[in-house]
């Protein structure tokens, strides 16, 4: 499903969620999942951005490999890689998706 965008972001969300909930900190999680609610702007990165898509299906593996073999402080590493390169390509591409909305910017 890398070639849908919907269907990729809904995905992406269960796979990140079904991460945060085998962890020990619960409200932490349901703290995540009302945030991922109202964040309607990264979702729009996997329909608009395919190339977004197939990077981050690549980090979900790489991701999956460090959290199998133990490896947590890379796997915490490579989820702030992962979620920084999706926020840049959202304000990268914000004006295309928006032309009259306000400028954004990554500083």
């Amino acid at each position: 499903r890398a070639n849908d965008g919907p269907a990729y972001g809904a995905l992406n969300k269960k796979f990140h969620m079904t991460i945060y909930r085998a962890g020990p900190y619960q409200r932490l999680a349901d703290l995540i999942a009302s945030l991922w609610e109202q964040e309607t702007l990264f979702q729009m990165v996997f329909s608009l951005v395919p190339s977004r898509r197939s990077a981050s299906q690549e980090e979900h593996r790489q991701l999956l490999a460090l959290l199998s073999s133990g490896r947590y402080d890379e796997a915490g590493e490579l989820t702030n890689r992962h979620k920084l390169a999706t926020g840049e390509t959202a304000v990268r591409h914000w004006k295309e998706w928006f032309p009259d909305a306000p400028r954004l910017s990554t500083s």
